[in-house]
């Protein structure tokens, strides 16, 4: 990916900085050699072997980190008021709908058509002057909990989410345990306690 391709992306979508990732997983959804299209944010590790998650891809079960507040129960609602009022193009939402953290991003099989559903609402959110960080995040969760194939990926992930506090001390382990040649289950177990 190159800085070019990210600026248009950003430029494309009226300078939404992270439309950026809507963009690269609609890229690597349209490529046909690829079967499966997974995105990890960069502070994501697995947990676990990845047979299960992988296992639920293929029996075509969309995948987000985890599921946050539903859209309704938010303190301002912004989320919910601008959803009510713009096109969701045939998909819907209802007080229980939510968004959902996108540090993992998960989907087989080609799904542009949504995708580009996405794209369109992350837009139009924007417009309609959300002024939010994650209007690809809510995009994303509209196109897909509307499926009812939606789960979480917490089993085979952690993501620490702007949790800085949190990456030094699990940095600092996974340092100590990597020295004492021990495996990623030890640092799951660490983290989990």
């Amino acid at each position: 990916v190159s800085k070019e391709s990210l600026l248009a992306s950003i430029s494309e979508h009226k300078g939404y900085l992270y439309s950026s990732k809507l963009n690269l997983i609609q890229q690597v959804n349209a490529k046909a050699e690829f079967a499966t299209t997974v995105f990890l944010d960069t502070d994501v590790i697995a947990r676990q072997p990845l047979d299960g998650f992988i296992r639920l891809l293929e029996q075509d079960t969309f995948l987000m980190y985890r599921q946050e507040k539903a859209y309704a129960r938010e303190s301002r609602k912004e989320y919910w008021q601008a959803l009510n009022r713009i096109d969701l193009l045939g998909h819907r939402i209802d007080s229980q709908s939510s968004q959902w953290n996108s540090g993992v991003v998960g989907l087989s099989g080609d799904h542009r058509t949504r995708l580009l559903d996405a794209a369109s609402i992350m837009d139009q959110l924007n417009e309609a002057g959300v002024k939010q960080h994650t209007l690809e995040q809510v995009a994303l969760s509209v196109v897909f909990e509307h499926t009812g194939r939606l789960q979480a990926a917490t089993d085979w992930f952690v993501h620490y989410y702007a949790n800085k506090p949190a990456w030094k001390p699990i940095a600092d382990e996974l340092e100590t345990l990597k020295q004492q040649g021990k495996s990623l289950p030890a640092l799951t177990a660490w983290f989990a306690a």
